[in-house]
């Protein structure tokens, strides 16, 4: 008698992760994978860091969904090459909800709650002082330090691009 084989149960695949704008517009945000229980996206710094803030933005349903998940939010910027990381629920936690003209809600992390994950393009960044920030990948800030406190900490800083 000849035995069957057993199929492995499969994997859940990468889930496209998409807003509908008020304009009626579908866009896909990014991608989930919930078996590593990672969020990747990819963003233009010039287009899509708030300024105002120095802060990188998501939608708020994508923020309440990945947030249950418990999932990590991975953010490449496709101009600096540049990489970050962060907990989805950091966005709540950390972060400020706003909305604006022609998109939904979105939740806005400052630059200082991220991780660093990869630091490719040094046209963004400049030589840091200080050695325990988490910001420093490799003696360069992300944030462009430019003025450190009494117990060298991070007081100030300005965008330098060289």
């Amino acid at each position: 008698m000849k035995k069957k084989a057993v199929k492995a149960p499969s994997k859940p695949k990468k889930q496209k992760i998409q807003v509908k704008e008020a304009d009626g517009k579908v866009k896909v945000i990014g991608e989930y994978d919930p078996n590593t229980k990672i969020f990747t996206c990819k963003r233009r710094r010039s287009e899509h860091l708030m300024r105002k803030w120095m802060a990188w933005g998501l939608d708020a349903k994508a923020v309440d969904f990945l947030s249950k998940e418990r999932a990590i939010v991975h953010l490449k910027d496709t101009e600096s090459k540049w990489e970050y990381k962060c907990e989805a629920i950091d966005f709540k936690i950390k972060g400020k909800l706003e909305e604006f003209h022609q998109h939904r809600p979105q939740y806005f992390l400052p630059l200082e709650e991220w991780e660093v994950v990869k630091a490719k393009n040094r046209s963004m960044v400049i030589e840091c002082l200080e050695k325990d920030c988490k910001h420093n990948f490799g003696n360069q800030c992300m944030r462009g330090v430019i003025r450190l406190g009494e117990k060298g900490e991070c007081v100030s800083y300005e965008e330098k691009f060289e």
